[in-house]
């Protein structure tokens, strides 16, 4: 939709102005506490009085970095509401920003895009972390640039949001599963602990750096009672039947999420699997639409902290009938390929929930947002139509008639895959064709996240190849 490397980035500021106005304008015009904001504000008045960052007494959380962002704000400004207010209304614009620029990167339009980041981060449990002032909604901004950068292997731009993030909520160390899981495969690759590629060297150092930031932010950080009585709590907690409830809840979550990624994908995967493979999907629908409409409406009577518009008399026909929709989808479109590093990370936040034993709502976003990460494939990324990229996948050649609507055929650099997946298809032949050895594109013609290592296709030599010409 909007090709021009000026427009590029276009759908991420109307969903960041989009969202950022709506916080803005639903935002009262003074600060009202609601319930652990209370505590939180007491923080940033505590940092405001003391010069350093500094945690109430009633807070588990550090709330490092949203007390020091609120206070600068503070005292540019001398306005404590506009120092409150304007963080929500700014993590509200960033986190769709982040969802909307990771949507575009899974070959999904602009429109669906920012669709898709507006009705998520408007869904009541998402929305009221944004209208409260905690330090969920500085996490959440967080948690969507760091999945986003991990998809573009950006480790040292990663940090900086995961800083962030650990600064406020300690639970933010699961996030390195992300980059711990590259350096692994990267060293198994190599055969050999030793960093050689620029990429495993930037990982070597980042995680260890990463921890040492962790061990200075409890060092500066001053102790709470409240922590003590948490730590304290979970020894009792590992043992209890209470985890197996919040694991509930949180596989319903990593349950939604995974069917919005599978709802987008559709197109890409049923219409072009094999006649067999659809009719397992066929059987396997209304099983899963059964279970997608019993497992909505138990979260919403189980989880705490929820909305009455979650609980009241139309829910019970909306809630199963979103359950099942999910779950029909997730029959069409989901796949078993999902990226290691999001299951991991996705899976340890589920951990941490069940020993906490906490089933507040807001507690499994985190667990929706890695669920939806994960289950979009990595192994191709085409701009053209989305239903011609599994038949490549699935090692079968195109027929003469049907290379004609591929996307390789319409444009000289529409496809992209790294240099090892370049014989998907054809072999050695089209590995080393002198077609692959041409200079890459411009940057102006290079699409976002490209990299040195892809190998570019041209669109004469690519149709000849595949129909074994």
């Amino acid at each position: 939709m909007f090709s021009r490397p000026v427009f590029r980035h276009l759908p991420a500021a109307v969903a960041l102005l989009l969202l950022s106005l709506t916080v803005w304008i639903l935002l009262p015009g003074m600060v009202v506490t609601l319930d652990d904001d209370f505590w939180y504000l007491r923080s940033v008045i505590k940092t405001i009085q003391k010069g350093r960052p500094w945690t109430d007494d009633w807070l588990t959380p550090w709330a490092a970095s949203s007390s020091l962002i609120s206070a600068g704000i503070f005292k540019l400004t001398g306005s404590f509401t506009l120092a409150i207010h304007l963080q929500l209304a700014a993590a509200a614009g960033f986190t769709g920003a982040a969802l909307t620029l990771f949507l575009k990167r899974q070959n999904v339009t602009s429109l669906t895009a920012v669709s898709t980041t507006v009705l998520i981060l408007l869904c009541p449990v998402v929305l009221f972390m944004f209208l409260m002032f905690t330090g969920v909604a500085l996490y959440l901004a967080c948690l969507w640039w760091c999945i986003l950068l991990a998809d573009k292997k950006r480790w040292i731009l990663f940090m900086i949001p995961w800083a962030l993030a650990i600064a406020s909520r300690q639970s933010a160390v699961v996030w390195l599963a992300l980059p711990g899981w590259h350096w692994l495969t990267t060293a198994w690759q190599n055969r050999s602990l030793i960093p050689r590629s620029r990429e495993h060297k930037i990982l070597t150092i980042t995680l260890p750096a990463s921890l040492l930031f962790l061990l200075l932010m409890r060092h500066v950080m001053n102790p709470t009672p409240a922590q003590q009585l948490i730590v304290g709590g979970l020894q009792g907690a590992v043992s209890s039947d209470r985890m197996w409830v919040p694991l509930g809840l949180g596989l319903t979550a990593a349950f939604v999420g995974i069917g919005i990624t599978a709802l987008l994908r559709i197109p890409q995967v049923f219409y072009a699997t094999s006649p067999r493979s659809r009719k397992i999907r066929l059987c396997l629908l209304p099983f899963l639409a059964f279970a997608g409409a019993i497992a909505l409406p138990w979260f919403s009577t189980t989880a705490l902290n929820m909305h009455d518009c979650l609980r009241d008399d139309y829910s019970r026909l909306w809630l199963p009938a979103l359950g099942a929709v999910l779950g029909a989808a997730l029959a069409l479109g989901g796949t078993l390929r999902y990226r290691p590093g999001a299951v991991l990370a996705g899976a340890a936040s589920l951990l941490l929930i069940s020993v906490y034993s906490g089933i507040f709502d807001y507690y499994f976003i985190e667990a929706f947002s890695f669920a939806m990460a994960a289950a979009w494939p990595s192994y191709l990324v085409t701009t053209g139509k989305p239903r011609c990229v599994p038949a490549l996948v699935r090692r079968r050649p195109l027929s003469r008639s049907s290379h004609q609507r591929h996307p390789f055929y319409r444009h000289p650099h529409l496809a992209r895959a790294q240099s090892h997946q370049a014989g998907f298809t054809t072999g050695s032949r089209l590995r080393n064709h002198p077609a692959l050895r041409k200079k890459p594109p411009c940057r102006q013609n290079r699409p976002p996240g490209y990299r040195h290592d892809h190998v570019w296709l041209s669109r004469m030599a690519v149709p000849g190849l595949l129909c074994g010409q």
